[in-house]
């Protein structure tokens, strides 16, 4: 990993399950971790309607290599945002 630079793992939530991220993604800061949870969430909302589930119920938590979580972002917030609005900045 190159200095400055922190492993981000993008898990998805839901209120029965979690789906573990077990790659990750480096980055230097947090607010682009942020945006793209927002993104990949937006890409992933037509699925959530199409299988008929509930997109209020899964959210991306974004943790470090540590296990730290340092963001939680509704799906339903990818629905709210527009693109390119600076949707990392969500805390």
């Amino acid at each position: 990993m190159k200095q400055g630079m922190t492993r981000y793992f993008f898990n998805i939530q839901s209120s029965s399950d979690c789906v573990e991220d077990n790659h990750g993604e480096e980055g230097a800061l947090l607010q682009a971790a942020g945006t793209r949870a927002v993104e990949s969430a937006r890409e992933l909302l037509p699925d959530l309607r199409d299988s008929r589930h509930a997109a209020q119920v899964f959210a991306f938590e974004i943790e470090d290599e540590h296990g730290r979580l340092y963001q939680r972002i509704p799906f339903t917030l990818a629905g709210t945002i527009s693109p390119n609005t600076g949707a990392g900045q969500v805390h």
